[in-house]
Formats: C-alpha cells, structure tokens, sequence
C-alpha cells in the first residue's frame, strides 16, 4: 500500500488551502447572480431580510419577508420560462429583468449568456432595483459579460447598500477590508459587516469571524471571532463549516481534532462546497482521519471537479492515471488534466506536459510538453522545474530546456 501511495503522488498533486472567498455573493455555487423569487412562481425581495435561497458558497436556506409576488405566469418548460420573463422584462418589470439576467447569468432555462445577463441586471437597475444592483456589481466583480471593474463594483454596491440591501453591505464591507477598488479601511470594513451581520446575514457573519480571528490592521481578537463564526455555523454557512473544518486539521487558535474536521467537512460538502468536497476527497486518498479508500477519494474529487474546481480536477486525473484499475480511460485523464490546466493549475499543466512528453491518451509531442513544462515551472510546479532544469550523469543540463522555447532557460 505505501508503494501505491509512493506512485500516485509522484505526480503533481494539489493539497489543501485555507481558501477563503468572496462569499457576499448569495447564489448556488458555480452560480453568480442573485434571483428576486422564492421559486418560479410568486416573486419576493427582501432588501431588509437575508433573501437569497443559498450563498455562492452554500448556506442553509433562510427566512425572508416576502412582497406583493409579481404577476408572471412560468410555464413548465424550459423555453417558456424564459419566453415568459421576457415578455414580462419588455414591459419595463425589475422582478422580472432581474430574473431574466439570472437565468442568462447561471445558465438556467438558457444558454450562459454574461452579456445578456448584464443588459438586464442594467435595465433593471435603471428601476433602482436593489438586487439588481447588487448583481450588476457582482458581474463588475468577477469581469463577466463586462471588463472586470472593482471600482465599478463599488458603485453598484453602494447604490443597493443605499437602500438598506444586506448582500451589498456585505459587499462593501469585503471590498473595503481588501481594499478592491477603494483604498483599504477595515474600520469601514467593520461597519458594513456588522449590520447585515446582526441580521443572520451568514456571509457577513463569516466575513466578521475571520477578521477578528486573523486581525486586520491589528491584534486578533479570538473571543469576538469565535462568536461570529459559531452564529455563521449555527446558521448553517457552508463556508463557515468548511473553515472550521480547516481549522481543526491544522490546529489554528483550536486543539487539533480530525475527528471533528471530517464532522464538519461533511456538512459543508452536504451542501456541496467544493473545497469540503476536494479536501474529503484529498483525506480518503492519503488515508488522514479516515481509512485510506480511493473510490470515496475518486468520488469526492468528481464532486468538486464537476462543480469547476481544478486543483480536483487535476488530484482526481493522478489517482485515475496511477492507478488503472481504478478504470479511468486515458481520454478521460486528458480531458481532466486539460480541464485543470486551463483554470491555471501548475500541477495540471506539469501532469499534462508528461502525457505529450510519453504520449499517453495524446499524440506524443515534445515541443507541446515542454512549453506545458516552461508553464508549470513559470505558475510554481517544482515538479516543473526539476524537469526543466534536471543534471545528466556528466553534469550540466539535461537538454530539456534545448528542446523548447522556454524563456526560463535563458535565466
């Protein structure tokens, strides 16, 4: 079994972080963009209440103070809903512009449409619609269907926030504590938290905890943060659990406690956080606090690769491509390499470099390989860089670098 462990990993694996996101954002992750509705019939904003169904990193679906719904009839079918939306849109509606930017933003009913999604989100904005508002600041956030802008992002904020919209006070407390198109301020940071924080706004809640757990211009104050992280716990925040999770593996500011770590890495993964995923993934592979078992590892990973998690992708393609009779074809461990690569994996792209270079469910190629190599080495992989730069048995270089064009082996 250590043999096996041995081979896996002699490939460029991806190991856990304590990865923490903009989490302001209140839809089904990979999904971006709010939608003002409490199903597809019967329409509600809650511009003083937590009103979305789920947070980009799911939470537990909360409480929300419905309107008056909106009058629009959605038909069972995929090209009706959007038929009917938009019939509602033309007549000049903000519910139903704002939903029909979220159906074009998330791909529901529709293809992925950035752009479109944004033309509505404008249009009801022009209503002083805050949610719609607040999800023309996240496309201005992330750079989709619009260059990426936080300055931008700010203002769209800021005009929700006018209107008491908790989502966007989030938003401006996390742009204020990074200082992402502003200049840096965690007093103000503090203040646009704490609000929609002390109305169970789980993002704020979170936001909240890790600034008083890891400081920010300042000592930390733990006794505080313990307090907002177990509300955001409490209320179900997947990333909450997840950093929880975190905690206990690596045993910051709590007793390490595995045990615990699995508890919590379960629940947020039930909620389908894809870094609970990868990491549950990642124990099982390497035996750590549960029994060694590649298929839940195998599984847990495709849980987190299919949500557009690279580093998964990528742990997912080693296991598949180290251990065969584990049944992942050779196109199957391209696609998932490929798929890796392409989100900015150095690991992915030094695993990929390897298929070219031994030609393996690729057609071989040594110029593809080592620029892939020249990449990897350039994003980090040491694994990358060994290969670039590995001595011969008479010393000097091992003309990898001879074979490519990469400007590294010119340093």
């Amino acid at each position: 079994m250590l043999f096996v462990i041995k081979k896996i990993f002699r490939r460029d694996s991806v190991d856990y972080r304590l990865v923490r996101r903009f989490t302001g954002i209140t839809a089904r992750s990979p999904l971006l963009f709010l939608v003002p509705c409490v199903a597809m019939i019967g329409f509600a904003s809650a511009q003083n209440s937590p009103r979305s169904p789920q947070s980009l990193i799911p939470g537990e679906q909360q409480l929300r103070t419905p309107l008056q719904p909106a009058t629009i009839a959605v038909s069972d079918t995929a090209e009706g809903t959007v038929q009917s939306f938009t019939r509602a849109a033309g007549f000049g509606d903000p519910v139903a512009q704002t939903t029909l930017g979220y159906l074009y933003g998330n791909g529901i009913s529709t293809p992925v449409n950035f752009q479109e999604a944004v033309k509505w989100f404008r249009l009801a904005s022009t209503s002083g619609y805050p949610i719609a508002e607040f999800d023309l600041g996240v496309a201005y956030m992330y750079g989709q269907g619009v260059p990426q802008d936080y300055g931008e992002a700010f203002h769209w904020f800021s005009r929700a926030a006018e209107k008491h919209d908790l989502a966007a006070e989030a938003g401006l407390g996390y742009l204020y504590e990074k200082g992402l198109g502003i200049p840096h301020d965690c007093a103000k940071a503090l203040k646009y938290l704490t609000k929609p924080a002390k109305s169970h706004y789980s993002p704020a809640e979170f936001d909240l905890a890790v600034i008083y757990l890891e400081g920010c211009d300042g000592a930390p104050n733990p006794t505080v943060g313990t307090y907002w992280l177990k509300r955001a716990v409490l209320d179900g925040y997947a990333e909450a659990e997840y950093y929880l999770a975190v905690r206990y593996l690596q045993g910051e500011g709590i007793g390490q406690d595995e045990r615990q770590a699995v508890m919590w890495l379960n629940r947020a993964a039930s909620q389908g956080h894809d870094l609970a995923e990868f990491v549950l993934g990642l124990l099982y592979s390497k035996g750590r606090a549960v029994p060694q078992n590649f298929t839940a590892a195998i599984q847990w990973y495709r849980k987190a690769a299919d949500q557009g998690y690279g580093p998964a992708a990528n742990n997912l393609a080693v296991i598949l491509h180290s251990l065969p009779e584990l049944g992942g074809s050779p196109a199957e461990i391209v696609r998932l390499y490929t798929s890796a690569a392409a989100k900015g994996s150095a690991a992915a792209e030094s695993n990929l470099a390897e298929l070219y270079e031994t030609g393996f469910g690729v057609s071989k190629n040594q110029t593809e390989a080592m620029n892939l190599y020249c990449k990897a080495a350039r994003d980090g992989s040491e694994t990358a860089k060994q290969h670039l730069f590995a001595s011969s048995p008479q010393g000097g270089r091992k003309g990898n670098c001879l074979r490519g064009s990469c400007e590294l082996c010119r340093e």
